[in-house]
């Protein structure tokens, strides 16, 4: 995943810390990335957001953690 942000105009930190948007993700024309953009929009819809932000499966797994730590 770092390799891919090489060059982009958003950086791996910058995903891992705060997220991506969603349409910025698709604009970048990556099969893979568009899948992503998609799924995340799914799981905010589901969980009423709005703000479209694509968030990093280590900062999702990072705050796991820390819930089962309590």
């Amino acid at each position: 995943m770092r390799r891919w942000f090489e060059g982009r105009s958003h950086t791996w930190a910058e995903f891992v810390e705060r997220g991506v948007p969603a349409d910025w993700l698709r604009a970048t024309g990556d099969a893979m990335a568009i899948r992503v953009a998609e799924e995340a929009d799914k799981a905010q819809r589901a969980a009423g957001q709005h703000e479209m932000l694509v968030l990093s499966e280590a900062k999702d797994a990072r705050s796991a953690q820390k819930e089962q730590a309590g």
